[in-house]
């Protein structure tokens, strides 16, 4: 612990002094590029000559709303794919339905904990004796 101040005000130090004198020596070099540098003329857009008007252009709708009398879309190749069923794992599942099939408890247990606890003299003992020492310092 006694070794971490010194880094810290080390650290503290650079970043108080040496950032900012970085920052301002990368100003610096930019300002002397771009005063070397010689002065760029605005290029001006030429834009075409305006002409006259032209009638407007009708849009037509590349999609089509879907037709009730067809079947759903089922990919490019008309290829039934599968999609949303998983034959690898149909073991996995069964302990599910198992899980499904069985009836719950009439009177469910009340969960306990792993920690034997009470109010007889040794187990009052017990937890101050525990609580000092979880609580010393090293």
């Amino acid at each position: 612990m006694d070794a971490f101040v010194p880094l810290f005000l080390l650290l503290m130090i650079w970043i108080m002094i040496g950032v900012p004198l970085s920052v301002a020596k990368k100003a610096t070099e930019r300002q002397k590029k771009n005063a070397a540098a010689p002065p760029r003329q605005a290029q001006v857009p030429e834009f075409p000559p305006l002409q006259e008007e032209e009638p407007p252009q009708v849009l037509t709708p590349t999609v089509s709303p879907p037709r009730p009398d067809l079947p759903p879309y089922r990919g490019s190749l008309d290829a039934d794919t599968g999609e949303g069923y998983d034959p690898c794992h149909d073991e996995q599942m069964a302990s599910l339905t198992l899980a499904e099939q069985e009836e719950p408890p009439l009177h469910p247990q009340p969960a306990s904990s792993g920690i034997p606890l009470g109010w007889t003299e040794n187990d009052v003992v017990r937890g101050i004796v525990m609580s000092e020492i979880l609580n010393r310092k090293r």
